[in-house]
C-alpha cells in the first residue's frame, strides 16, 4: 500500500494530508468570524465584544485542540515503528510535529483574523492589526499545544479528548467571562437590623 495513502510516512505530514482536519478548522473559523461583524459605541458593546471575542477564540481553539488530536494520535504509531528502526530520535520528531502546527495555526489565523479584526471595525494601523494577529496567533498556538501536550501525557485520543473537555470546562468556568460579579451584601448585624 501506498505510505501516503495508509498514513505511514514521517512526521507532520499527516496533518497536511488530513482533509477532515483542514475541514473542521476552517468551518470553524469563518462563520465565527462573520458571526461577530458589528460596531462598538458604548462601554457595555465594548465588554460585549470582548466576551464575544473569548468565547469565538475558546470554540475554535477547543476545536483545534481536538482536530490535532486525532491527527497526533495515528502519527504516534508511526514514531513508535519510526524510534524502534532508530529512524527519528524523540527530540527532532517533536520539532518536527510543532512546527508543522505552527505553520498550519499561523495560516488559519490569518484568515480568522482579517475577517474578525475587520468586521469588529477597529481602526487600521497596521502594528494594531499585528498586534492583533499576534495575540490571537499565540491564543491558538496554546489550544493545539495542548491537544498535543493531552495526547502525549495519555494512553490514547479517547482518553485524551475526555482529559480535554474537564481541563478546558475549568479553564472556562475560572476565566472571569462566567463568574458573575459580586452583589452588594448588606450588614446583618447594623445599626438598622438591630
Amino acid at each position: 500500500m501506498n505510505a501516503h495513502i495508509s498514513g505511514q510516512h514521517g512526521a507532520g505530514w499527516l496533518d497536511w494530508a488530513s482533509p477532515l482536519a483542514l475541514s473542521n478548522s476552517v468551518g470553524a473559523h469563518e462563520p465565527s468570524s462573520l458571526a461577530l461583524g458589528w460596531r462598538r459605541h458604548k462601554q457595555q458593546d465594548l465588554i460585549n465584544l470582548l466576551g464575544a471575542t473569548y468565547s469565538a477564540i475558546l470554540f475554535i481553539g477547543a476545536t483545534n485542540a481536538s482536530v490535532v488530536q486525532s491527527v497526533v494520535a495515528g502519527e504516534r504509531t508511526v514514531f513508535y515503528h519510526e524510534r524502534a528502526t532508530r529512524m527519528y530520535p524523540e527530540l527532532p520528531y517533536a520539532f518536527v510535529q510543532v512546527a508543522i502546527e505552527i505553520i498550519y495555526v499561523a495560516i488559519q489565523n490569518f484568515v480568522y483574523s482579517c475577517l474578525l479584526f475587520f468586521m469588529i471595525g477597529y481602526n487600521f494601523k497596521v502594528e494594531k492589526f499585528l498586534y492583533f494577529y499576534y495575540f490571537i496567533f499565540l491564543c491558538f498556538t496554546y489550544f493545539s499545544m495542548y491537544g498535543m501536550m493531552v495526547v502525549a501525557l495519555t494512553p490514547g485520543h479517547q482518553i485524551a479528548a475526555i482529559v480535554m473537555s474537564f481541563l478546558l470546562s475549568f479553564r472556562n468556568l475560572f476565566s472571569g467571562f462566567l463568574i458573575p460579579m459580586p452583589l452588594e451584601v448588606k450588614d446583618s448585624f447594623s445599626k438598622e437590623n438591630l
